[in-house]
């Protein structure tokens, strides 16, 4: 047995993986974790935006970050770690990288991100719907035109061909 077929039957057999609901990046969530301080434990909540997730299976791991009396705070929680409680999913957020590790750089209004209810396909249906629009008011507005020509034409007809 090699080093990775040790490490592969370790994880199956010692790690108790819970399950959690689906997230990502740009997605605000809460952490609750253990906290052992001397004999005592406690609970307490880390509650940020996701900046990536990386790794696999028992090996992955999240990056939170948030903003903390206007310093900001990263921290990195290994996706099996017994010390997790629960993860809550906040809001869902619309991003288009995996790793959004720009929002490091930004404060403020800056820093907000898009939520899921604000997709780009909606946006883009809207465009679509206006163009259709546009297209059967610009079709009305011809229709129109030549309707009045033709009215036109008719009644110039008699006037340009009588007998004088």
């Amino acid at each position: 047995m090699g080093k990775q077929d040790i490490i592969k039957f370790v994880e199956q057999e010692f790690v108790d993986r819970k399950e959690f609901p689906e997230f990502g990046a740009g997605d605000t969530i809460t952490v609750t974790y253990k906290i052992r301080e001397g004999s005592k434990e406690r609970l307490q909540s880390f509650q940020g935006v996701v900046l990536q997730r990386r790794g696999e299976k028992n090996r992955e791991t999240f990056t939170i970050r948030k903003i903390s009396s206007g310093v900001g705070v990263e921290r990195i929680f290994p996706i099996a770690s017994p010390s997790i409680e629960k993860i809550i999913v906040n809001k869902r957020g619309v991003v288009r990288r995996a790793r959004i590790f720009y929002l490091r750089g930004l404060t403020g209004k800056k820093a907000r991100i898009r939520k899921e209810d604000c997709k780009l396909t909606n946006y883009k249906k809207l465009k679509k719907a206006n163009r259709l629009i546009r297209l059967f008011l610009c079709m009305k507005l011809i229709l129109i035109i030549s309707i009045n020509i033709r009215i036109f034409d008719l009644q110039l007809t008699p006037f340009l061909f009588r007998n004088k």
